[in-house]
């Protein structure tokens, strides 16, 4: 079972990089360092400023391979499974997941209603295309890519 743990935290750490832009459309409030919080509080809105570093070389998940890149893109997005505050592998995009008995096949079962930033329908064919992306050696990523079946 602690192999199945460690399996799904390596594999959480990988999802958090392999997609960007996934999230609700909502607007958040949220401001950045240029006085959008102040014209933000006086509009009524909450939001809050995050200095997470300098600007990232890259924020194509499957290219970065420098931490303030990874901070801002952990930030940014949300991947099926998240480590929580316990580090306790959790549910993120995916509102549940199993793993075969001999860990080599995951299913994860997509929470409805997934948005991606511009509003457009999130699936699981992006998941897919995503880690596809991550592996394929045209990519030229420069983190570990999973094995191959």
């Amino acid at each position: 079972m602690k192999m199945r743990n460690i399996a799904a935290a390596a594999m959480a750490g990988a999802l958090a990089v392999s997609l960007a832009a996934c999230g609700s459309s909502a607007n958040t409030g949220a401001a950045n360092a240029t006085g959008e919080a102040a014209d933000a509080a006086e509009a009524g809105s909450t939001g809050f400023t995050v200095q997470l570093g300098p600007n990232p070389e890259t924020l194509d998940p499957a290219l970065n391979a420098a931490v303030d890149g990874g901070n801002t893109l952990i930030t940014i997005e949300e991947p099926l499974l998240i480590i929580d505050e316990n580090n306790e592998v959790q549910p993120g995009q995916a509102e549940s997941y199993e793993v075969s008995d001999d860990g080599l096949t995951w299913t994860f079962h997509m929470r409805d209603g997934l948005k991606w930033s511009d509003g457009s329908d999130l699936t699981a064919a992006d998941f897919e295309y995503s880690f596809k992306r991550l592996a394929n050696p045209d990519t030229a990523a420069p983190m570990p890519r999973p094995l191959s079946a």
